[in-house]
């Protein structure tokens, strides 16, 4: 019976807008705009009609959605979910919303919510109900309506790779903007973009810290309501991502493994790393002076077969986007480089990336000064942004700098320039300080010991401690995950940024 009257109640509300001349559209009323954007129109209006959409929420759809707005979506969820016979009904779970407060609000939905333990406040018995959520905080929320409502997390757990106890939703995806995710939102950003409920904003960046909108919130609310007994629907699910076997930083390519733990041979997608990339490399052969290797598309197809007669061998190959920097094998007349803008056909020949994009890499935005025989960081005016190190200052990547300490200890620190840097935490390296930080999504890898290595991240909360049962070299990351070798085998092994071994 709620249900009939919802959607009476909805239905009449929407002949209201068409009587006002607000129905569903893009036009704009006094300033706010009347209906969803274009993208979003037809799962907002199939959200609405599944009755996911409180009445409140039905404008202003571009406007950024609060933390208590987004809470009612959720509870509406639930109780869509419970009439339809898809989870226990709220009333019948046992929970006590009456239980938890906060001093900033009452609101039932944030309550219940809070009951699930689907939202937490914001400390010192706040909750900030009229706050913007943040989109690593969504992530967080959907992760937690779905753990806490479906079995959706546990049968992915059990079914839905070729190995049990692995889902796909653990595997990393390197995120541009990954270094701004937080630790606890980390693994929920990658299970939200594995299910296609929330992929992004464009040019691979999660922007974590950005708002989120109420049609955004409309529209992944949908695509949760039918991944539970729905899959299929979810329309927006990325294709398996892949990650290389063997020895890929030495041209080695043993095959591949996907996102779903499915291995492939090494002629998949050629050998194009990452997949999401437009164009990739094939080493065809290495060896000191003999390395050749080819240009390919998504396809495996090689490309630039007919520049200076090379059939599209080159001993050195180097991608930039769009520009790809090309080292010929043999003497060309006098060409010995060359830059491609693949996009328009250019070539500028004997120059390099840097020649034509400028600098490649931003320059880090605190700089190490030595003086008087110790080394701190300043910034461009020559402001001291750290204390003296006597022995050792070191840019690592990014904001983080580490500095060294006494044997072997390391103080590691963020510094953006914009105020004094921050000691984020200490660790012994082993065998020198080698952090690992190149494809790694915004983690840092070190190896602590013979059998030991931290990951953690820009604000230096641990990702994982990782112990293993015989020494290591740890060699870094490929594509987000951790790969190492044992030091009296050389056997290679591959582990997620936590710990987990994959089982390749």
């Amino acid at each position: 019976m709620g249900k009939f009257f919802r959607r009476l109640t909805a239905a009449l509300l929407l002949v209201g807008m068409v009587f006002l001349g607000l129905a569903w559209g893009t036009e704009t009323v006094c300033g706010a705009q009347a209906g969803p954007s274009s993208w979003a129109t037809v799962e907002v209006e199939r959200a609405r009609e599944l009755g996911l959409l409180p009445a409140e929420l039905l404008d202003d759809y571009t406007k950024p959605v609060t933390r208590r707005e987004f809470s009612t979506l959720v509870v509406r969820l639930a109780r869509v979910w419970g009439e339809e016979g898809k989870t226990t009904p709220l009333e019948e779970r046992g929970l006590h919303p009456e239980h938890y407060r906060f001093t900033d609000t009452g609101n039932p939905d944030v309550l219940l919510c809070a009951a699930l333990g689907i939202v937490e406040g914001i400390g010192g018995g706040l909750f900030a109900p009229d706050a913007p959520i943040k989109r690593q905080e969504a992530a967080k929320m959907l992760w937690a309506a779905a753990d806490a409502l479906t079995l959706v997390t546990v049968d992915e757990y059990q079914t839905s790779t070729a190995f049990r106890g692995y889902a796909a939703s653990e595997m990393p995806h390197v995120f541009e903007d990954g270094v701004e995710i937080r630790s606890w939102a980390r693994s929920k950003a990658y299970w939200t973009y594995r299910w296609g409920i929330m992929t992004g904003v464009g040019g691979n960046r999660f922007d974590p810290e950005g708002t989120y909108t109420r049609e955004q919130s409309m529209v992944t609310m949908l695509r949760l309501y039918h991944l539970n007994g729905r899959a299929q629907e979810v329309r927006t699910v990325p294709p398996p991502e892949h990650y290389p076997l063997g020895a890929y930083e030495y041209g080695n390519v043993e095959g591949w493994m996907d996102s779903n733990l499915e291995r492939h041979p090494v002629s998949l997608l050629g050998t194009v790393y990452p997949t999401d990339a437009p164009y990739g490399i094939v080493v065809d052969s290495i060896g000191v002076g003999s390395t050749t290797m080819r240009l390919v598309d998504r396809a495996g197809n090689t490309l630039l077969t007919d520049l200076y007669g090379s059939g599209g061998s080159f001993r050195n190959i180097r991608l930039h986007g769009e520009l790809v920097q090309v080292d010929l094998r043999s003497p060309y007349g006098s060409v010995v480089q060359a830059v491609v803008d693949m996009a328009s056909g250019r070539i500028r020949t004997n120059t390099t990336l840097e020649g034509v994009a400028g600098s490649l890499k931003e320059p880090p935005a605190c700089r190490i000064v030595w003086k008087n025989g110790t080394y701190t960081l300043q910034d461009s005016n020559g402001r001291t942004l750290s204390k003296s190190y006597q022995e050792a200052l070191m840019h690592v990547g990014g904001d983080l700098y580490a500095g060294w300490v006494e044997n072997g200890r390391y103080e590691f620190l963020r510094c953006d320039g914009t105020g004094a840097a921050r000691v984020l935490r200490t660790e012994t390296a082993y065998q020198g300080l080698h952090v690992h930080s190149r494809e790694g999504g915004g983690l840092y890898a070190l190896q602590t010991g013979p059998v030991s290595m931290v990951v953690f991240d820009a604000w230096g909360d641990t990702v994982g401690n990782i112990s293993f049962q015989e020494p290591v070299y740890l060699q870094g990351f490929l594509n987000g995950i951790l790969v190492v070798d044992t030091q009296a085998r050389l056997e290679r092994r591959y582990h997620l940024p936590a710990g987990k071994q994959l089982p390749f």
